[in-house]
């Protein structure tokens, strides 16, 4: 095993192996497991001795590392007598290795396989060891079976230490629900105001030796809800039900040690000592335990401590002294009532003390507002009174200058010796120092030159005249300069201390304050980062004491910044800057809010759960810039965004010098150096590796692993890879001992593309998910988001128990996200109810629950849930029995129902011991409960329900965040109780449709066009002949089944749909494929928009239809044939009979002239007398015949408005099923649309029908070639006329029948009467037009229909 080593402790080669390397040469076997940690035993053979080795169950696990970390930390506080003792701890390759002593044994073993007297034996151990432990001021809070060691000397001891905490000390949000959850005690679960103290621990123990007694723990669950919920609601069978010989008392015991109550276990670990050593007496003694009870009189031990979550215990707050009006006015936010007051003194003034008081007053207030220049000006008027000269516009030389006279002043003394001087006895001066001091702060964000100066006139003033009240902070802030200025950190840090002793002996909490904001801001550079948060965290506790609102704003930001750079879980961070802008809000210092207001957004970038802002703060504190684009820069970075972050980076470069000796300068470097070395650019990387190895110098534990990472970088960039890869190793080596995970990941991450550069993969990988797990653990969500997206192997690898801790956030979301997913996709009512009660109970730790539902005039108790306490294998399960009855007075507190549903609001009862509003309620008579919960299940302000929760062991269960929860799975739950009713209703009407659409031979679908997803009901398949199981069929397989001929009609269809809904219905034939071959079904489609691209429809097979249409018009036409047989009949008849006579005179008159003339006299007189009554007689036939054809023509044409694109698609829709029966089909190819002709609809129907019936009849006899009528339009607006062709692909009409082809009984047609194209030209031409017919050269006839028109809406 290859590894780096931590620092040693002074007795390593006496107590434990020398280093990490030694580690590789021990013979392990394991001892215990916590899921997370696991325990070894070590032997060395060479030096005969045996350790206790604690490391991470998986590596790179960072929750175990932790543990590690914090059980090592607090080392100091455990004794060997009680605590199984922590001795090193090693960094590795594989995380930290916690090596402990080893007193033999481990941990007992559970089950009946061990008697009764050692088991109180261990108990009492177990006890008293836990005792000693929360005597030495430690909570453990993570007690099980692993935790207990029973040594080789018979005494037991406690181990496992990863989570405890000291009594009094605040637990980190991530640590608020860590821990193994099937021993946790339902105080640590609650969200508002958790528990956690001694009577914790006992609780924890008493789980720990339930599962030592009885074999097994008293409840088991799947996951963390499961184990919450039972903590909070089940009651534990007694582990003689598992363990028949278990005595009563032992019972009794354990049973009060995990009541749900902390109240009513044991107050004490020592308390249960004392109970369990009378037990083991009396076992040994007698054999039996005599009942006592528990936890009686004589119960020394401590009470619990509580600890505080959140922030750290604050100091108790010293009575405010009275203050000035104008100080009181800046205090309390009200400043312009305090630059009016502060005004009133500068006139009140009557002396130069009161006036330079005056003028200081001034000073904060524009320094709080941010007008650091205002502020400067009026220090600037003030000091000359108080005969202080400085330069209004120092520059590099002028800060030379005041440098070379403080150093002058001070001759060859050193900082530490300013602390020995006598007071400064000039009150004149004493001023002036007050007022140099008020000048620090607001000069450092407008000129860091006259900061410099400023603080070098303090200093020398105080070494020439002595200490005055003032001269703490420009010291110890001198110390700050001196390190900016000339990187002299060392020299810096001994003036800062000095700066925190002179003011320590002065007494002022208001210069404590500043000089230790001053010391964590240069103590940083060459001590410990935890040194330099300490000093941030006593600056804020000085300030709140001192009344020094902005100083105390000023150390909430250090301790951000402190936090940042240490590499502190971001959701800590997070936490720390809520209560910093609490603090700044509350001074109204705006631009410090703003700068936590920026760190805030930083801190969300990086967690996925915010943002910077677009645009930097409008603010004249240059700092606040400078860390801005900071910031910024490194989201970029994270985000790989190189140009952006350059952009950045290079500003925050160009602002550095108003933030001085800050540790956020070493982070512009960091990250400036990374991005130069990512693009490849060394020169670019030298500098900031160089700012690097210079503090690395001075500082290896807080600089060393980022120095590592640059070298790495420079070393790959110069080509000498194994180089790099080694300093790689390096620097995440010492990132892990630094324990920053941030460092960590970025050094895995370069690592990883340095190997994968060169071809290794496999470990590429392996530094890969070093910086994954990295990541996470800092809580850089966003950037392990990113890795995993990139790398997609990163999300499928991380698995964990289900013990593993959770937080608060982190359980609560799961717990919605599963309830609402639960809920959301259940559409059977009945099993919605068990999943909503299931779900309810297990997120609020209920005991029983009710579901009413209201509606319809009904009130009904659908359902109730409880606890089966018959299956004690399980713990108890929730069993669900629908009820569906009207409710009562034994299901539910009916007061609060009808309460619930008149007001439409929760009724929560945390405590039905105290007096409540319902207590009059019977129910509470018959049911022992401890607290409810009632919630109305509203949608769209109708109430649908109520769901009703109690717990009947524990009051507060359901606290504030526990019914937020609730109510989320409650909104929930009335929407998907109302999707369920609809969804019945739904399946009522498919039902009803499914069978409308099989009667009609029909099916609908819903097509979108731009994913080209279809859904079908049942009908659609029958209708294409397709199978169900295979889905809708996609475009190309209908159009497969689609006819040739009709093919370029779907493909116009499916190319632009919506003009299909405008022109629909439209006919096509399917292919059947279950009919012979080149048999065809009759389709029609309707489509509509549903959206942008989304379209249904309904495809209806017609096929039955058009022929019984087609038979009907087949019989009709028969009938008209045999009508017109008749009618023809009887117009010849009539015919002859009227013509008859005329001829017959005609014929007889004829005979006699003839016979007149034949005389051998001819007659002629009398001949012509025959001849005048013959052409009378042929008049009059010709009258006949002229009346005969005025009663054909009949009345003249009535003429209206007529669209002719809507007439013809009316005409060929009338007449398409005929001609497709015929073999033919119709195209359409209208261009007309808005054209209209005055004309009697009527007529021009018949013309157009008799066209088209005559073009599908010419191309009966044709095979070679489709069989096509094509009707278009033309608007000719030049000549205000509208065209209408009938074009066949029939055989065409020949030039001798063409001339005659309009003549009165001409025809072609063995069957026809030769009148219908004669009657078709008069019609047209009565309406102002002329019909024309022309032959096509392809084959076929075109008849054209020309007709005056105009561009218009028309009234059909």
């Amino acid at each position: 095993m290859s590894a780096t080593s931590a620092a040693r402790a002074p007795d390593a080669l006496r107590d434990g192996p020398g280093d990490a390397r030694d580690l590789a040469e021990l013979a392990t076997e394991p001892v215990a497991a916590d899921g997370l940690v696991v325990t070894l035993r070590a032997r060395s053979p060479a030096r005969g001795m045996t350790w206790l080795l604690c490391r991470a169950a998986m590596p790179e696990e960072p929750g175990a590392e932790a543990r590690l970390r914090r059980a090592f930390s607090l080392r100091g506080a455990l004794s060997p007598g009680w605590a199984v003792l922590p001795l090193h701890l090693f960094a590795t390759l594989d995380g930290p290795v916690l090596v402990l002593r080893d007193d033999g044994g481990g941990p007992p073993q559970a089950g009946a396989a061990r008697d009764m007297g050692a088991f109180l034996r261990i108990a009492a151990g177990a006890a008293r060891a836990l005792g000693r432990l929360h005597a030495a001021g430690l909570l453990h809070r993570d007690i099980t079976p692993a935790s207990l060691f029973e040594g080789a000397d018979g005494r037991v001891r406690l181990a496992g230490f990863g989570l405890a905490h000291r009594a009094g000390e605040a637990v980190p949000e991530e640590d608020g629900m860590a821990g193994t959850l099937a021993f946790m005690p339902p105080e640590r679960a609650r969200r508002a105001d958790p528990v956690s103290d001694a009577r914790g621990d006992l609780y924890a123990l008493g789980m720990t030796l339930y599962a030592l007694l009885a074999g097994r723990l008293p409840f088991e669950a799947e996951d963390a809800l499961g184990w919450i919920h039972a903590h909070a609601a089940r009651r534990p069978p007694p582990p003689s039900r598992f363990r028949a010989e278990v005595p009563a008392m032992l019972d009794t015991l354990l049973l009060k040690l995990i009541e749900k109550d902390p109240a009513r276990r044991h107050h004490s670990a020592a308390a249960l000592e004392r109970d369990l050593r009378r037990c083991l007496e009396d076992w040994e003694r007698t054999g039996r335990i005599e009942p006592f009870p528990p936890g009686g009189e004589g119960d020394d031990g401590a009470r619990p401590t509580r600890a505080p979550r959140g922030a750290p215990a604050e100091p108790v707050e010293a009575p405010t002294p009275v203050r000035p009006e104008a100080e009181r006015l800046i205090l309390e936010g009200r400043f312009p009532e305090a630059e009016a007051a502060i005004a009133r003194l500068m006139q009140a003034a009557s002396g130069e003390a009161e006036r330079v008081a005056a003028r200081r007053l001034d000073i904060r207030l524009r320094s709080l507002r941010s007008d650091f220049s205002g502020a400067i000006r009026t220090g600037a008027e003030a000091l000359p009174l108080l005969g202080i000269d400085l330069p209004p516009a120092p520059g590099p030389a002028e800060a030379e200058a005041a440098y070379h006279r403080l150093r002058a002043a001070m001759g060859g003394r050193g900082p530490a010796a300013l602390a020995g001087l006598a007071p400064m006895s000039d009150a004149r001066l004493r001023d002036g120092m007050d007022l140099l001091a008020s000048l620090v702060v607001p000069a450092n964000f407008v000129d860091d030159a006259l900061m410099f100066v400023l603080l070098c006139e303090q200093v020398r003033l105080t070494a020439l005249h002595g200490l005055a009240p003032a001269s703490a902070q420009g010291i110890a802030w001198f110390g700050v300069a001196l390190a900016h200025r000339f990187g002299e950190y060392g020299r810096g840090l001994e003036f800062a201390q000095a700066g925190v002793r002179i003011a320590e002996a002065s007494g002022s909490g208001e210069v404590r304050s500043a000089t230790l904001v001053a010391l964590d801001q240069v103590s940083a550079w060459t001590r410990p980062f935890d040194f330099a948060l300490g000093c941030a965290r006593a600056a804020l506790a000085e300030s709140r004491d001192g009344g020094d609102v902005a100083m105390a704003c000023y150390a909430c930001n250090h301790i951000v910044s402190d936090l940042l750079v240490m590499g502190a879980p971001l959701g800590r961070v997070a936490e720390e800057i809520g209560r910093g802008l609490a603090v700044a809000r509350g001074a109204h210092f705006e631009d410090v809010a703003a700068i936590l207001g920026v760190q805030s957004g930083f801190v969300g970038a990086l967690r996925g759960t915010g943002a910077l802002p677009d645009r930097p703060p409008r603010s004249a504190m240059t700092p606040l810039l400078c860390w801005y684009w900071l910031f910024r820069g490194i989201v970029a970075f994270t985000a790989d965004d190189a140009d952006e972050a350059e952009e950045c980076l290079a500003r925050a470069g160009g602002l550095a010098w108003s933030t001085p000796a800050h540790i956020h300068v070493m982070c512009i470097h960091l990250f400036a150096g990374l991005l130069r070395a990512a693009r490849g650019d060394a020169a670019g990387l030298a500098p900031h590796l160089a700012r690097m190895r210079g503090w690395a110098g001075l500082n290896p534990g807080n600089f060393g692993d980022k120095a590592l990472l640059l070298e790495a970088e420079a070393a790959r960039l110069d080509g000498d890879t194994l180089r790099a890869l080694s300093l790689y190793e390096e620097a995440v080596a010492a990132a892990a001992a630094g324990d920053r995970p941030q460092v960590r990941a970025i050094a895995h991450e370069r690592a990883a593309a340095c190997y994968a550069a060169h071809g290794l993969e496999g470990a590429a990988r392996h530094h890969l998910r070093g910086a994954h797990a990295q990541y996470e653990a800092w809580g850089a969500a966003a950037r392990a988001a990113r890795l995993a997206a990139r790398h997609p192997f990163l999300a499928a690898g991380r698995a964990g128990g289900p013990l593993l801790a959770q937080g608060h956030d982190r359980l609560d979301l799961g717990a919605a996200m599963a309830a609402v997913q639960s809920l959301s996709g259940e559409i059977d009512t009945d099993r919605l109810v068990e999943r909503l009660l299931g779900q309810a109970m297990t997120v609020a730790g209920a005991s029983r629950a009710a579901l009413v539902l209201t509606g319809e005039g009904r009130t009904i108790v659908e359902a109730l849930g409880t606890l089966d306490e018959g299956h004690p294998a399980e713990g108890g399960r929730i069993a669900v029995r629908f009820a569906r009855a009207a409710p009562s007075a034994r299901d539910l507190p009916l007061s609060v129902l009808y309460s619930v549903i008149q007001r439409r609001r929760a009724v929560s009862i945390p405590d039905l011991a105290e007096p409540h509003e319902h207590g009059f309620d019977g129910y509470f008579a018959i049911r022992a409960a401890r607290s409810l919960l009632s919630l109305p299940l509203v949608k769209g302000g109708t109430l649908l329900g109520v769901l009703h929760l109690e717990n009947e062991v524990a009051a507060h269960a359901f606290d504030g965040s526990r019914q937020v929860l609730l109510e989320l799975i409650a909104s929930q739950a009335a929407i998907s109780l109302e999707n369920a009713r609809l969804y019945a209703a739904l399946r009522m009407s498919e039902a009803s449709l499914a069978l409308g659409q099989r009667i009609s031979r029909s099916g609908s679908f819903r097509w979108n066009r731009a994913t080209g997803e279809h859904i079908w009901s049942d009908g659609l398949y029958a209708v294409w002949g397709a199978d169900p199981a295979g889905g809708p069929l996609p475009m190309e397989a209908m159009r497969a089944r689609t006819h040739p001929d009709d093919r370029p009609r779907l493909d116009a269809l499916v190319a632009d749909p919506r003009g299909a809904v405008a022109t629909g219905p439209h006919a096509f034939r399917i292919i059947d494929p279950a009919g012979p071959e080149g048999a065809a079904r009759h389709v029609e489609l309707l489509l509509g928009p549903a959206g942008p691209e989304v379209f249904v429809g309904v495809l209806t097979d017609v096929t039955e239809r058009r022929a019984t249409e087609a038979a009907l018009r087949n019989a009709r036409t028969e009938l008209a044939r045999a009508a017109q047989a008749v009618t023809m009949g009887e117009l010849a008849a009539s015919i002859a009979h009227e013509i008859n006579q005329p001829l017959s005179t005609i014929v007889a008159q004829a005979g006699a002239a003839e016979r007149w003339l034949g005389r051998p006299v001819p007659e002629t007189g009398e001949a012509l007398a025959s001849l005048r009554d013959i052409v009378r007689d042929g008049q009059r036939a010709s009258d006949i015949i002229r009346a005969l054809r005025a009663l054909a023509r009949q009345a003249p044409p009535e003429h209206r408005e007529v669209r002719i694109d809507g007439l013809v698609r009316k005409v060929a829709g009338l007449v398409s099923p005929e001609v497709e029966l015929k073999g033919a089909a119709i195209e359409q190819v209208l261009a007309a649309p808005d054209t209209v002709v005055a004309a009697d609809p009527v007529q021009l129907e018949q013309v157009l029908l008799n066209l088209i019936v005559n073009a599908s009849e010419a191309m009966e006899a044709v095979r070679d070639r489709p069989r096509r009528v094509v009707i278009a339009s033309r608007h000719d607006a030049a000549a205000g006329a509208v065209e209408v062709t009938v074009q066949d692909t029939g055989p065409g009409i020949g030039a001798a029948d063409l001339a005659r082809i309009f003549d009165p009984f001409f025809t072609t047609k063995p069957t026809g009467l030769g009148l219908g194209l004669s009657i078709c030209r008069s019609i047209v031409e009565a309406h102002g037009g002329r019909l024309e017919c022309a032959p096509v050269a392809s084959g076929g006839s075109r008849f054209l229909v020309r007709l005056p028109a105009r561009p218009g809406a028309a009234r059909d």
